[in-house]
């Protein structure tokens, strides 16, 4: 029988009935009429102090309490309406004494219902007493954003009701009611959790008196007229009885509440339960009205959108900008000091200040921006940003919310991760105008330093060479290590000597010579530095993609020994120069031993003049060809341009 799955089902037990309780199980929850509020589940607001509301609804219930009997054979059963036909006038009133704070009162007046025995008559039901506190509001959202609502709800009850009717617990009660609401536009979602306590209670196969409650409602404004609400409730008994379901009664409800003047509200709609608790109606049709005062139509003299009771300068309209919009006075304007600092905590000049994104202006000498006349509310984000060749990272962005007066905000950069920074000076102290080739993990074009002889770089992390190079002067060589974020600048001081070297578009030229241990293929520590200079020259010039290092020696000795002789020479050359970073593919070592003279053997300055090392760039081809090879004559380094910078004129003439 379908019916029977919308009551209470109640099997007889062997123990006989004792008190009775309250079956009508209709409760309306505070509010003060907003179109938004459902019927039994409470939503959050902010009260309007001094505001009130009564209203009445009329109501029918159908079959709340049912007893079934089941037959001998344990499948049929029969049915008797313990509470039934219930026709009442809910009437409920609310006063907010303070925007968070409401007094309400509830209470059926029953006209007559249906017992057991026939019409029961009038009477009342239990009156009920809440007091709502709003902790977090949920208004109606009208800027299209969503926003949360948080109240708690305390109640008591007081007997008022006949419990012998079933329309009353017979004894004082209460509980507690926790509420949350979420807003978005035309929607608020509603949900509710709490407890209950009422006199202790055995009646059939019900047992206790404690309950738990639960609602979730869903309210939806079309217009700023009507309001459509959808709930469900469920108070299930904390006592556990005989048959599943019977302590927890259940019902949905659908009502429409609508408004024709500024304090006038009508009610109608109507429920069915979902569970077979006791006190959950077969189904319920109700209608009513009521009527608002101080929450629509109140006096606003300065037209800010806020109530004169409610309004701290009612004869002066509020500055609506989220600032202190609530106490509804103008507000005055405020300052804004950002004071930038560098890692060591010193002012730093130059840094823009961004504000919301967006730049709006530099900071002085000081490491200060000012902002003047700024209207207080909104909140913004403040960020410092400087440029990428200062070597200090963004900074985070820091809110900040814009006050009437003044406001200072601190803002500390960091190193970004990899910062160099290389210092140039000559050998005498003077600044030099440097380039700086750099070899590491990625590829990066060389720089020149600044008009300091200083510049700070953010190299990524790995191992890196540094080639320090200036006009006139030599190629000073530095190793970097950049490990991964850390926030520390790495100082590099390079001192630069006169240039041993110079590159011309066919020969590496050395203005030294390069001196080895006596009749040995032993470098002497005084030629290391020149060699290294060779070196690092190579290594800044990339494009110079081979050279042919060349030894030769004077007329000394056999042709045989003098050969291998300049060949072990020139390949303990190559080996040095391999080991100091240059590419084994780009060097070839030849010994030519006597056969390739740039001087007489005849005198002991000649045959020092013919016991050197040169380096001749093979790729291009000279235009004469290689020196010493294919029967090309020897050759002195020429007055020869050299690559980017100047010339260079080697002392003494050339020689066969």
């Amino acid at each position: 029988m379908r019916a029977l799955s919308l009551v209470a089902l109640l099997a007889p037990l062997a123990a006989s009935a004792q008190d009775g309780f309250n079956a009508h199980g209709f409760a309306q929850a505070p509010g003060d009429l907003d179109l938004a509020d459902p019927l039994t589940v409470f939503r959050p607001e902010a009260q309007v102090q001094g505001s009130w509301s009564a209203n009445g609804l009329f109501e029918y219930a159908d079959r709340p309490l049912v007893l079934a009997t089941r037959s001998e054979d344990g499948v049929s059963y029969t049915t008797e309406s313990l509470l039934d036909n219930v026709f009442a006038l809910n009437l409920a009133g609310q006063y907010a004494p303070h925007k968070r704070v409401a007094v309400a009162l509830s209470l059926p007046v029953f006209f007559t219902s249906a017992g057991a025995d026939g019409a029961q008559g009038a009477g009342l039901g239990d009156l009920r007493l809440y007091v709502p506190v709003t902790v977090l509001a949920a208004e109606d959202d009208t800027a299209g954003e969503g926003n949360v609502g948080l109240s708690v709800v305390p109640f008591a009850d007081v007997p008022t009701g006949a419990e012998a009717k079933f329309l009353g617990n017979g004894g004082f009660g209460g509980g507690v009611l926790g509420a949350v609401a979420y807003g978005y536009g035309p929607v608020q979602v509603s949900l509710n959790a709490g407890f209950e306590a009422n006199p202790s209670m055995a009646f059939e196969n019900l047992h206790g008196g404690a309950s738990l409650l639960s609602g979730a409602a869903l309210s939806f404004l079309p217009n700023d007229a009507l309001g459509l609400r959808l709930e469900a409730n469920l108070r299930p008994n904390l006592s556990k009885n005989d048959y599943k379901l019977t302590e927890s009664p259940g019902e949905v409800i659908a009502s429409v509440r609508g408004k024709h003047s500024s304090g006038f509200r009508w009610t109608g709609g109507a429920s069915s339960a979902f569970t077979r608790g006791a006190s959950a109606a077969a189904f319920r049709i109700f209608a009513g009205a009521g009527f608002t005062w101080g929450k629509d139509g109140q006096r606003d003299t300065d037209l800010d959108g806020l109530a004169d009771r409610d309004d701290a300068c009612p004869l002066e309209p509020e500055t609506v900008n989220a600032y202190l919009d609530e106490d509804g006075c103008p507000d005055g304007l405020g300052n804004h000091r950002v004071v930038v600092k560098d890692p060591s905590g010193a002012p730093l000049p130059g840094a823009e200040v961004l504000v919301d994104g967006e730049v709006v202006g530099t900071t002085n000498a000081e490491g200060v921006f000012d902002r003047r006349d700024l209207p207080p509310g909104p909140v913004q984000k403040i960020e410092v940003r400087t440029h990428p060749k200062t070597g200090y990272a963004p900074s985070e962005p820091q809110e900040i919310t814009l006050v009437e007066g003044d406001l200072e905000t601190t803002v500390d950069l960091q190193w970004m991760p990899g910062a160099v920074k290389v210092i140039t000076r000559s050998d005498t102290g003077a600044i030099v105008d440097s380039v700086v080739v750099f070899r590491g993990p990625e590829k990066r074009s060389p720089e020149e330093l600044g008009e300091d002889g200083e510049e700070i770089f953010v190299l990524s992390p790995g191992e890196w060479t540094l080639l320090v190079s200036a006009e006139t002067f030599g190629t000073e060589r530095r190793e970097v290590a950049i490990e991964p974020n850390t926030r520390s600048l790495v100082i590099i001081e390079v001192t630069l000597k006169p240039a041993v070297v110079e590159i011309t578009t066919e020969e590496v030229v050395i203005l030294d010579q390069v001196h080895f241990e006596f009749d040995q293929a032993v470098i002497q520590e005084s030629s290391k530095a020149l060699l290294t200079e060779v070196s690092n020259n190579l290594l800044t010039h990339p494009e110079i993609r081979a050279v042919q290092v060349q030894g030769h020696t004077d007329s000394k000795g056999s042709n045989r020994y003098n050969q291998t002789l300049s060949q072990r020479r020139v390949d303990a050359v190559m080996q040095f120069m391999v080991d100091a970073g240059v590419e084994a593919e780009r060097l070839s070592a030849v010994g030519y031993g006597e056969a390739c003279p740039i001087d007489t053997n005849s005198t002991d300055e000649g045959r020092a003049n013919n016991r050197r090392v040169q380096f001749i760039i093979t790729d291009p081809v000279p235009s004469s060809g290689v020196p010493c090879q294919d029967g090309n004559p020897a050759r002195k380094a020429e007055a020869i341009t050299i690559k980017g910078t100047k010339t260079v004129q080697p002392e003494g003439e050339g020689g066969e």
